[in-house]
């Protein structure tokens, strides 16, 4: 039994926002915002789905405790109507690094919380990291890009 080509039909296009070149965590919960994503113009493309992403390049501490996420924590995204929809879900002790030390390690988290009723083509999506904290003072995030994976048909 063969898919049917409507099935086929169906891809993702990825994609990411500019860098923030080091985002500082800390003890002290915070809701840092993060830099935006871009939707282009499609065209004829139908999005079926979409899902929050989030990638860094390294981590650094400056702390002698070994430093982790504290609490369960989501990215957010908003569509410009300030109302903020949790969009991927960061358990604790997700990012984890030995105290005083930097670390150069490429990770890529996808989410599975579809937010389709928040992205549509042209459009700018905000991100904020909702209550993000650290057992330990402080933890640097590098090169951390947020991104949006849209689920499409029509390609």
């Amino acid at each position: 039994m063969g898919y049917s080509p409507a099935y086929l039909r169906f891809s993702f296009l990825d994609f990411w926002s500019t860098p923030n070149a080091s985002l500082l965590l800390s003890s002290t919960a915070s809701s840092p915002i993060l830099n935006n994503v871009e939707i282009p113009v499609l065209g004829s493309i139908t999005i079926t789905g979409a899902y929050a992403m989030m990638r860094c390049v390294g981590l650094g501490a400056t702390s002698a405790s070994n430093t982790h996420l504290n609490t369960n924590t989501y990215l957010q995204v908003d569509d410009g109507s300030v109302s903020y929809t949790n969009a991927l879900y960061i358990p604790t002790n997700t990012l984890y690094i030995a105290g005083s030390t930097t670390k150069t390690e490429y990770f890529e988290l996808i989410g599975s919380i579809d937010i389709i009723a928040k992205v549509d083509q042209d459009s700018t999506i905000n991100f904020k990291w909702k209550d993000a904290q650290t057992n330990a003072d402080d933890m640097y995030v590098h090169g951390l890009q947020t991104g949006i994976r849209l689920i499409v048909k029509g390609v």
